[in-house]
């Protein structure tokens, strides 16, 4: 007999109107959510809804052709779009509890019924397609018509060798009902603040506190909280011992903590942003031993070294004496740190163009010492207005 089937693998279906409306690979994932939460299968009942958690090792297992990645992006669109709820546990374990948005499902189908045309023709092909977006319309656990009973049995059917794999029961199997002290978390308002207390904790107790100077003051906007979040999914894929670990690193890199000539300092919103996180993990930010050890020099010797700096390079006059200027107001180590390697581009008695290597030294600099910059400038300079820092090409040593 003739099979498409390779080796008994289990079906995935789709409804067409569904995958029109929010597309292919959306709808295939919350199909299959919707067949977990089936109250035969799932017996994690929370605030009277279904649930189901898998890492996203363990969702792969059920989409093995496509990668951690795209699935990751799947699921956080449908969170976006509303069509799907979840929250991480108290317990903070390596896992995140997800169930279907079914009023969202239905406003979605009643938008597709509305923009339909109304000639009975049209509209009988309309209620026979958009009667799979019913089925998913109603949440398993009420009481649903029946033909969303006969959709279940059909897919119970394609997919029935799930139920008898020892990975699925590994999935399948509700961990335990979200305890008692999650309710409080999931209030109105108050969905994942709790959790996210938590990491802010963490970095208090093990960042913030060992900081010099004024402690950083933490507010929790909708933006903060929405940065920790896809930060955390992102980065650490919601496992809360990597997000110690994260902040240990930091914790252990005196450059980081300040204890450097440049001044820089660490803070939340630098350590959230996904490219930081990569140059802590890989390793890239360390400590060097001969900027801890920093002396200045006496001020003839270092006057003398700026002077053959700027011939090296032809750099007028006029911006010899603002970096000297920089390197009087705010220190020799400082200067040498973040301006001695910017590039004059363009200078002109109102405007001036300079390069930096990468952006986070043009960051770093626009942050914490424009003022000085600009002081600088309109002290040798008094018509400057405007100042361009961008990131380029390093200008080219004389012979």
């Amino acid at each position: 007999m003739n099979s498409l089937n390779f080796s008994n693998e289990n079906c995935l279906i789709v409804f067409p109107t569904l995958a029109r409306q929010i597309g292919v690979k959306d709808a295939i994932v919350l199909q299959q959510i919707h067949y977990w939460l089936n109250p035969k299968l799932n017996k994690n009942v929370f605030e009277g809804c279904h649930w189901v958690y898998n890492t996203y090792d363990q969702w792969q297992q059920q989409f093995p052709f496509w990668q951690i990645r795209t699935i990751r992006r799947i699921i956080n669109r449908l969170e976006e779009k509303n069509f799907l709820r979840s929250f991480v546990s108290r317990s903070l374990k390596n896992a995140k509890y997800y169930t279907i948005n079914y009023d969202s499902i239905k406003t979605l189908k009643q938008s597709h019924e509305d923009t339909t045309d109304t000639s009975n023709t049209k509209k009988q092909r309309v209620v026979k397609s958009a009667s799979h977006v019913d089925n998913l319309a109603v949440p398993y656990g009420q009481k649903s018509p029946l033909e969303c009973q006969n959709w279940y049995d059909q897919l119970s059917k394609l997919a029935s060798s799930y139920i008898d794999t020892d990975t699925t029961q590994n999935i399948l199997t509700p961990p335990h009902t979200p305890p008692q002290s999650v309710k409080i978390d999931q209030k109105e308002g108050m969905k994942e603040e709790y959790f996210y207390k938590n990491m802010i904790e963490i970095w208090n107790q093990q960042v913030q506190s060992q900081l010099k100077g004024e402690a950083q003051t933490i507010r929790f906007t909708k933006d903060r909280i929405g940065k920790l979040q896809r930060f955390f999914s992102d980065v650490f894929n919601n496992n809360p011992a990597k997000w110690r670990s994260y902040c240990s690193r930091i914790k252990d890199c005196r450059f980081l903590m300040g204890e450097s000539p440049s001044g820089f300092q660490v803070t939340l919103d630098w350590a959230l942003k996904h490219e930081n996180a990569q140059k802590v993990l890989e390793g890239k930010i360390y400590d060097k031993p001969q900027v801890r050890n920093f002396k200045e020099k006496p001020w003839s010797k270092f006057e003398k070294e700026l002077i053959k700096h700027c011939e090296d390079y032809y750099y007028p006059a006029s911006w010899f004496e603002v970096c000297k200027l920089l390197a009087q107001n705010l220190g020799q180590a400082v200067f040498l740190s973040w301006f001695k390697d910017m590039s004059l581009k363009s200078l002109s008695p109102d405007s001036i163009s300079v390069s930096v290597k990468n952006a986070f030294i043009k960051d770093y600099i626009v942050t914490h010492y424009y003022r000085d910059f600009e002081r600088a400038l309109k002290e040798e300079l008094p018509e400057m207005t405007n100042i361009d820092i961008h990131v380029g090409e390093p200008n080219t040593k004389a012979n």
